[in-house]
């Protein structure tokens, strides 16, 4: 990716996304994270910003030409975009003075649109793969999902992404891909018992109390995509951290929920419904598909990652 006033932005699964901006856009510090440059980026001096899917036009569903524009104003952007179009972004000036970066609210809707139209989810939670097995982990933010990725890392398996992500059916096999270039891990007990064993050159970032790990493109740590074998609703224990890990059985309608919960909202309701219809069927084909449990984290996957994990591994489902 480089800096160009219209620039294809990645080939995801089957699709892509195209960018234009009246001045350069420096795409490569979009999904860089917090410590690593992309806080200098300066997105308010650039004008409107859009966002479009050129494989996918409007014509393919007529309906959702006359669904009004939906307009949203956020605390540091404001978006305009209607359903199976277009999407266009303004930046406000001094979004990110504190020093810790995300994407501005409307640029980070404006791409979950836009996947939504090529029939994507962009969705919260992790994706990790061990003994060639992959793992889609849901869970609310503190649930723990980073020190689960990292207990993954240190039993010798593989992350794809340990927060954010896209999902998608691709030659019949449902896959997840990692959308940003980076891992974060919140400072705990745990964090800090899997530095001892995990990879080097994490930067902290002190008003965060986070550690950040950028993504080296050729690690085989961290590949790009892998499909998806079983799903993981992430529990946040309710007392203290018990000592074993456990999983148990989960309903359907539990694992299509907490899906739908792990999707931008917006595009779920009237105002988009292209991508309503697509996110549904995509989110019913995993709640159906997949075998999923409910996941409890013990102190085993901080003290014994490998023997835990191959233990998790072969408990059913």
């Amino acid at each position: 990716m480089r800096a160009v006033n219209s620039s294809l932005l990645c080939d995801t699964l089957s699709g892509r996304i195209t960018i234009a901006a009246a001045s350069p856009l420096p795409l490569d510090g979009l999904f860089l994270g917090a410590a690593m440059g992309a806080a200098d980026l300066h997105l308010d001096s650039l004008g409107p910003i859009r966002f479009d899917t050129p494989d996918r036009p409007c014509a393919d569903n007529p309906a959702a030409t006359h669904v009004p524009t939906f307009h949203r104003e956020f605390n540091d952007s404001r978006l305009a975009a209607a359903s199976n179009a277009m999407a266009e972004v303004h930046v406000h000036a001094a979004t990110h003075s504190t020093g810790a970066w995300r994407l501005p609210a409307a640029m980070s809707f404006a791409f979950a649109q836009q996947w939504a139209r090529l029939g994507f989810a962009s969705v919260h939670g992790a994706l990790l793969q061990v003994d060639d097995c992959g793992v889609l982990v849901l869970g609310k933010r503190g649930a723990g999902k980073s020190v689960l990725a990292s207990s993954a890392l240190t039993a010798g398996g593989a992350i794809v992404s340990d927060d954010h992500l896209l999902l998608g059916c691709q030659n019949d096999q449902l896959v997840g891909e990692r959308i940003r270039a980076f891992m974060s891990l919140r400072a705990s007990w745990a964090a800090s018992a899997l530095f001892k064993h995990s990879l080097d050159g994490w930067l902290g970032h002190q008003r965060q109390h986070r550690s950040y790990l950028a993504i080296a493109p050729d690690d085989h740590r961290f590949p790009t995509a892998c499909r998806i074998d079983r799903i993981w609703l992430l529990e946040r224990p309710r007392t203290g951290r018990g000592v074993h890990s456990t999983l148990a059985a989960v309903s359907q309608a539990t694992v299509y929920a907490r899906l739908l919960n792990s999707i931008q909202p917006l595009l779920l309701g009237a105002a988009f419904p292209h991508e309503a219809r697509l996110l549904g069927a995509l989110t019913l084909q995993l709640a159906s598909r997949i075998p999923a449990a409910r996941l409890v984290t013990g102190q085993d996957i901080v003290t014994a990652p490998r023997d835990t994990w191959r233990q998790l591994l072969r408990t059913a489902p």
